[in-house]
C-alpha cells in the first residue's frame, strides 16, 4: 500500500494552491532568496533536522551537508525518502562537530520539534564561525504534526530572546503571510485530513471526488492568496523568518 498512498498523496499536493500548500510555499521561497545570494563555492552549510533535504536542490556550488535524528523519525514515523544525511544526532543535546566550523545553518520548520530549543540555538551558534549566519522559519500558527515530537509555536520576543542569548544578531525577522493564507491552509488540511486517511482501495473509489472538492478549495484559496495583502497587521501568521550572524 505504501507505492501506491505516495502517488495519491503527490496527487493531492499538486491539486492544493499554491502547489504543496501556503507554508511550503512562503518556506521555498524564502530559502531559494537565500541559495541566491549565499550559495557559492568554498562555502560550507549545514541543514539541520534536514527530513528529506528539500532544500538541498536549491544549492549548487556550497558545500551542503545535512543531519537530522533517527529516534525522532522511527518515532514519528516520517517517511525521508531514502535520503541520507552526512551524520545524525540529537540537536537538543550536543552538534558532534567543532567550534566554528560552518558558514551557514539552515533551521527551518525544526525548532518546533525540539524540546530543549534554548541549548538547541547555543549549538548552532557554537558551530557557525564569526559572521557565520543562522537561517529559520518556523511556525507562529502550527498545528499538531510528527506527534509527540512537537513541542512548541513561536512569537518575535520569543525567538528574538533565544537568539540575543546565543551571541546571533537578529538581521531579520520577518513574516510572510497574513490570516487569509492561515485559513487557505486550514482548508487545505482539512480537505488532507477528509481524503488521506482513507485506506488505498477507498480512496482510488473516491478520487474523483477528491479532485473536485480540491479543484474547489484550489479556487478559493487562490482568491485568499491575493487578498491576504490587506491583513497589515498579520497578528495571525504560518511562519516567522529569520536571519541571524553570529557576533
Amino acid at each position: 500500500n505504501e507505492l501506491p498512498q505516495r502517488v495519491l498523496n503527490k496527487i493531492s499536493y499538486h491539486l492544493q494552491f499554491p502547489r504543496n500548500g501556503f507554508s511550503r510555499y512562503h518556506t521555498d521561497n524564502f530559502i531559494k532568496e537565500i541559495s541566491k545570494k549565499y550559495d557559492v563555492k568554498g562555502q560550507l552549510l549545514l541543514d539541520v533536522g534536514a527530513g528529506h533535504q528539500p532544500y538541498k536542490k536549491f544549492f549548487k556550488y556550497i558545500k551542503y551537508e545535512s543531519c537530522d535524528n533517527e529516534q525522532v523519525i522511527e518515532e514519528t514515523h516520517y517517511d525521508t525518502l531514502g535520503t541520507k544525511h552526512d551524520f545524525c544526532c540529537d540537536i537538543n543535546i550536543k552538534i558532534p562537530k567543532a567550534d566554528n566550523t560552518y558558514d551557514f545553518v539552515i533551521c527551518s520548520e525544526v525548532l518546533e520539534h525540539v524540546y530543549n530549543p534554548m541549548n538547541t540555538i547555543s549549538e548552532i551558534s557554537r558551530i557557525l564561525k564569526k559572521n557565520g549566519k543562522l537561517f529559520i522559519s518556523v511556525p507562529q500558527c502550527g498545528g499538531e504534526h510528527m506527534l509527540p515530537h512537537n513541542y512548541f509555536n513561536y512569537l518575535a520576543p520569543g525567538l528574538q530572546h533565544l537568539l540575543e542569548k546565543n551571541n546571533l544578531k537578529c538581521e531579520l525577522l520577518e513574516k510572510k503571510s497574513g490570516i487569509y493564507h492561515l485559513l487557505g491552509q486550514i482548508l487545505n488540511k482539512i480537505t488532507n485530513q477528509i481524503f488521506n486517511n482513507n485506506k488505498t482501495l477507498a480512496r482510488i473509489f473516491l478520487l474523483p471526488l477528491e479532485v473536485f472538492i480540491r479543484a474547489i478549495v484550489a479556487l478559493f484559496n487562490f482568491f485568499l492568496f491575493f487578498i491576504d495583502r490587506i491583513d497589515k497587521k498579520q497578528s495571525w501568521s504560518l511562519q516567522y523568518f529569520v536571519i541571524a550572524v553570529k557576533v
